[in-house]
């Protein structure tokens, strides 16, 4: 018979590691801080009502990312393992055993992702108690990440990282977008139309276009900004069309100079400005939520905020960003300046509305 409310049955819940209220609060908690980091604090702001959810699905998402991640596992095992894990999360299987690659190789600051490695079945126990449509939610978000790191594994490996690859075509950049960002969006829209009673009247298929939008801008912001740091790991994530219409190949990227300097300022600034149309989009999200809903619209407006001035960074020196050695970070100082005011800015749609704009009218002064 099927547990109630979670379309699981009684065999596949007896395969689970029993989850005692007290290690979900540890996961929830203090494993969800220690892997999260930064982050932490826009999970902990959301409403209590999707919290869960929402922190199951990026505790499932981290652990897969853990395993993209590490460099003590070769290629081709990390592949079969996130398949594997794919599959599972699907329920087409048991989760991959992982004990035999438990292993930080010395680094103390693998601990906590390791740690969350082996509380996997933990999570698939957290993932069978959910209801079926909020886990059917989990499930989507959840795979489409995997596909996007497997996507990454596959076009970047790591064995062949001394040579530059870049991604096709414009449609493949933002495909891959999607697949590693623009889905939490739609994720996040789907469980807050399921649990918060006040957004029921959303039209969610434009909600979720808005929050798709909403992912992939945060996304390209981090692709331009590493910019740099990819190209000497292998990477490119600029459209290999563009960069050859503009007389570039990715090899050559990296070495920058006032030979070809223009060039790629003339294929960083369309992305730029392509960046902006999705920050615009993210706005209309956050204007959305209703202003009482002040958790909501802090946990959406933060990582807005901090990613319109990091792009307003990156629009000072477009030339010789595939150069620049230092990566661009916001300073703690303006973030804890930004967390205070935005207790005030939030429930206005006014001030939030001017200080997006704010940022925007100054990077597109910079393009």
């Amino acid at each position: 018979m099927p547990s109630a409310g979670t379309g699981v049955t009684g065999s596949e819940l007896d395969a689970l590691p029993v989850l005692l209220p007290s290690e979900k609060q540890q996961l929830l908690t203090g494993i969800l801080r220690s892997v999260s980091r930064s982050f932490y604090l826009t999970l902990r702001v959301l409403p209590r009502e999707i919290r869960e959810p929402i922190s199951l699905g990026y505790l499932l998402a981290r652990a897969a990312d853990t395993l993209a991640d590490t460099a003590l596992i070769e290629d081709r095992k990390r592949v079969q393992l996130l398949t594997t894990l794919r599959a599972a999360v699907l329920g087409e299987g048991m989760a991959p055993n992982l004990r035999p690659f438990l292993n930080t190789g010395g680094n103390s600051n693998l601990a906590h992702e390791y740690r969350l490695l082996q509380l996997v079945p933990k999570l698939f126990s957290m993932l069978a108690a959910q209801h079926d449509a909020e886990r059917d939610l989990i499930k989507h978000v959840v795979t489409t990440l995997i596909d996007g790191m497997l996507h990454d594994m596959r076009r970047f490996p790591v064995s062949d990282s001394q040579h530059v690859k870049a991604l096709k075509n414009a449609a493949e950049l933002e495909h891959y977008c999607y697949q590693v960002a623009g889905c939490v969006g739609e994720f996040w829209t789907g469980i807050a139309i399921m649990r918060v009673p006040v957004l029921r009247t959303w039209q969610a298929s434009y909600m979720n276009r808005l929050g798709i939008d909403f992912g992939k801008a945060l996304q390209l912001t981090n692709i331009l900004r590493d910019i740099p740091q990819d190209l000497r790991i292998g990477r490119c994530y600029l459209p290999l069309d563009e960069l050859r219409s503009a007389g570039l190949t990715p090899d050559n990227l990296g070495q920058a100079d006032t030979d070809h300097s223009p060039a790629v300022d003339q294929v960083v600034r369309k992305w730029l400005a392509r960046n902006l149309e999705l920050y615009e989009n993210a706005s209309h999200y956050i204007l959305a939520i209703p202003r009482h809903c002040v958790r909501l619209r802090l946990a959406t407006l933060w990582p807005v905020l901090i990613g319109l001035r990091t792009l307003s960074m990156l629009a000072r020196h477009t030339r010789d960003m595939t150069a620049n050695h230092t990566k661009i970070k916001v300073s703690r100082r303006w973030v804890y300046f930004m967390l205070f005011s935005s207790l005030w800015v939030a429930p206005s749609n006014t001030w939030c509305r001017q200080w997006i704009k704010h940022y925007l009218k100054v990077i597109n002064r910079r393009l």
